[in-house]
């Protein structure tokens, strides 16, 4: 992945005195998983000539300088497959909420407060559209390293998520330590106005190869486009992006 993708200033990685990294990235202390919940997105799909509904996972990254859009990274192969733009592409994400008490009772108060508890996106996925953007040199073969695309919607509220950092240097770490957040393939697309939670798996012993990054971890389909990510000096910092859904998975980075 390219390498001027915006990173947080502080998340260069810290060793310790003796030269050890002072953190693997494995440790859930400080995490509220409503923030995972709210910052990783589904989307739904067909393939050009199949009428059976896909799913993939993406999250929403955050660009402190993008104040009127949302922008989401996702697994390239969940937009295009041979040459041919997915149809019927949907975002589906958590609408942050708060309970709210007074004297008449509680009630809920949305972070964005013209949508309900799910947000449901359609996304022009065409040749030229200006809210998609696939990585050039992705053709569908088989380097991870370039499997990834953006997708951007319409910030309607000044509130709502925004997102995962994304730092690279963190990737460079020997035997990292992470997980992976992302929803698995369910053919009914979610009528039920309740909140999204996608499953977490650990990612374990995460190395470096030649722009993409391998760990162990067990993945489904439909988490193609997931975070991966580690939680380092009380931040969730991406590193790369979930492609497939093996045992040994890998990712692009």
């Amino acid at each position: 992945m390219a390498d001027d993708l915006w990173e947080h200033p502080d998340w260069a990685r810290q060793t310790t005195d003796d030269g050890r990294d002072d953190d693997d990235g494995s440790s859930l202390k400080y995490i509220d998983l409503d923030t995972i919940n709210n910052w990783v997105v589904k989307l739904t799909f067909r393939k050009f000539g199949e009428a059976e509904p896909l799913s993939g996972s993406g999250f929403f990254l955050n660009l402190p300088d993008i104040q009127d859009k949302h922008v989401i990274l996702t697994a390239a192969h969940n937009l295009i497959l041979n040459q041919r733009r997915s149809l019927d592409v949907k975002v589906i994400y958590n609408n942050p909420f708060e309970i709210e008490s007074d004297h008449t009772g509680e009630k809920v108060k949305f972070a964005d407060d013209k949508h309900g508890a799910i947000i449901e996106v359609p996304i022009d996925n065409t040749e030229g559209s200006r809210n998609v953007h696939i990585c050039k040199a992705y053709n569908g073969g088989g380097d991870p390293s370039v499997d990834y695309g953006v997708i951007t919607i319409p910030r309607t509220s000044a509130n709502g998520p925004r997102g995962f950092g994304f730092s690279l240097a963190l990737a460079y770490g020997t035997s990292l330590n992470g997980n992976i957040s992302g929803f698995k393939t369910d053919k009914s697309i979610p009528l039920v106005k309740k909140t999204l939670r996608p499953p977490t798996s650990s990612a374990f012993n995460m190395t470096y190869h030649k722009n993409h990054v391998k760990y162990q971890a067990t993945t489904e389909k439909g988490m193609s486009g997931s975070p991966v990510w580690v939680e380092y000096q009380k931040y969730l910092a991406v590193v790369a992006i979930q492609c497939v859904f093996y045992p040994m998975a890998i990712c692009s980075h």
